[in-house]
């Protein structure tokens, strides 16, 4: 993706966002929509308090024993990813969150993002 596709795309999920919240909103009133926003906000702040200070102590540990962080501190950074984008007002950024927490979809989007890195970053060995 380009950087103005990014941009567009930055430009274009909150704006998204506020639609898909007015739309619920009148769907099933306002407080509870507001209720809705409240608790992913709050579901956020846990997991992200609750995962990070384990992926943090992991990290720790994997860099001390000179090991390569292993796929569980992967799928841990990708819950806390999940968890900041509950902590994002708008029920888009809780769609793709929900994405970021659920194990299968978690691990196609693993698969991708590796796919994405061999293409944008292959390294080349000198003969």
């Amino acid at each position: 993706m380009t950087l103005k596709k990014w941009l567009l795309l930055l430009f274009l999920l909150p704006i998204c966002d506020i639609i898909l919240v007015i739309f619920i909103s009148h769907a099933i009133g306002f407080l509870s929509t507001l209720l809705l926003l409240v608790t992913s906000f709050l579901s956020g702040i846990w997991l992200i308090k609750r995962k990070g200070t384990q992926v943090f102590r992991s990290f720790q540990r994997e860099i001390h024993e000179r090991r390569v962080p292993n796929d569980s501190l992967f799928d841990s950074l990708f819950i806390i990813l999940g968890g900041l984008l509950l902590i994002i007002p708008g029920f888009l950024s809780d769609i793709l969150a929900f994405l970021m927490l659920v194990p299968p979809s978690r691990a196609v989007i693993k698969r991708k993002l590796a796919r994405w890195l061999r293409e944008r970053f292959t390294f080349y060995r000198r003969y």
